[in-house]
């Protein structure tokens, strides 16, 4: 009788487990704990910090942003998304661009209010999932003058890639994703320049 009831048991157990279907996992390599969605909270300022960075703007640095909208396509936005003064005369700028598939932030310097230099900090775009590979890059303010980009990219094994370079069909829904990192560090120089420097 023991035989029969652990029997059923066991039946039990794989019957159930048999309707279950693999999800995609992510498999961090470099183990970094990640959030992989379009921006981090290190990158999507919250309205209130917005708010705060956008309380006493020059009216000079509307006026630069009126000129970036200018040279962006129709269907693109800018905004400023943070504004600081680090001296008597160096600004620094971040704007956020968007085109509703593609957000990018751009850092830029101002010296006198003339642009110095300029880095793309930010950026993500909508993802095709039957594509093998997704990159986006994130950013964190460190201090006033050092700022942290992480560059992601999430990646498939080129066994289950196509001929065509898309995912096959059949692994569709089952495939496991791999997610590398590089971490690049920028300082803003009291020239306004911005250079890749290590921490």
């Amino acid at each position: 009788m023991k035989a029969i009831t652990f029997f059923i048991f066991i039946f039990i157990i794989i019957f159930s487990s048999c309707g279950k279907q693999k999800t995609k996992n992510i498999i961090n390599p470099i183990d970094i704990k990640v959030d992989t969605t379009k921006y981090s909270s290190s990158t999507k300022l919250t309205k209130i910090e917005r708010d705060k960075s956008n309380k006493k703007l020059p009216d000079w640095l509307y006026q630069k942003n009126i000129e970036i909208k200018k040279d962006l396509r129709p269907n693109q936005n800018s905004n400023i998304e943070q504004f600081e003064k680090l001296n008597d005369y160096l600004y620094t700028c971040v704007y956020s661009l968007n085109d509703g598939t593609c957000g990018e932030y751009l850092l830029v310097t101002y010296i006198n209010e003339k642009e110095i230099d300029n880095l793309e900090v930010g950026i993500a775009c909508d993802h095709e999932q039957s594509l093998p590979n997704y990159k986006w890059k994130e950013f964190k303010t460190i201090n006033s003058h050092l700022i942290k980009t992480i560059e992601f990219t999430e990646f498939v094994h080129d066994s289950i890639v196509n001929s065509d370079g898309w995912i096959k069909e059949k692994y569709a829904d089952t495939y496991d994703r791999m997610l590398d990192s590089v971490v690049n560090f920028y300082k803003i120089n009291v020239d306004g320049r911005i250079t890749n420097t290590y921490k």
